[in-house]
């Protein structure tokens, strides 16, 4: 027995034409999942930041264009943040005490007592972003992807599919 049927595929036409955006919403989403961890990282945790706020107030995240693909970047824009993320002195990139520029002498202050040193071994590196996106991408990215691009396919398309016979034979059938 033979059944010969036709299928109206427009709605997978609709969801080809909205996949560019498709998957750019999932990379913000999924970058927007890497900053809202790496807030988490700044207050709780081995990278709990100071108690100013300000480096978790200048988290940023935006989709851009590069070559044939998007990409999230997600960063912070304090002065500062590059040396909490990657540490200073002999726990930073130099791998060197901190010393002074001019003088013989490094000038703080720590709870209102003034201190001089020669130098000092410098902050340890909090990687606060380098943490959120091993925490992100591998657990959560392939869910965002999921929710957002499977919201769009299991959503009511604009055209509905139909499975239309068109013709139906069998043995017994007259032609």
């Amino acid at each position: 027995m033979r059944i010969e049927a036709a299928i109206d595929i427009s709605v997978l036409r609709d969801i080809e034409k909205r996949t560019p955006r498709l998957f750019r919403d999932a990379i913000a989403q999924t970058g927007m999942a890497v900053e809202a961890e790496a807030v988490k990282q700044l207050q709780v945790g081995p990278n709990r930041a100071e108690a100013t706020g300000n480096l978790i107030g200048s988290m940023t995240t935006f989709v851009r264009r590069e070559g044939d693909h998007d990409v999230a970047i997600v960063g912070n824009t304090a002065k500062y943040a590059q040396y909490v993320h990657r540490g200073t002195g002999i726990y930073g990139p130099s791998r060197k005490p901190i010393t002074p520029k001019k003088g013989k002498a490094l000038r703080f202050e720590i709870g209102g007592v003034v201190l001089f040193r020669r130098s000092v071994k410098g902050m340890r590196s909090r990687p606060f972003l380098r943490d959120a996106v091993r925490e992100v991408v591998p657990g959560k990215m392939g869910e965002i992807f999921m929710r957002v691009v499977g919201r769009s396919i299991f959503a009511k398309p604009t055209k509905t599919a139909s499975f239309t016979p068109l013709k139906m034979r069998d043995k017994y059938s007259r032609k």
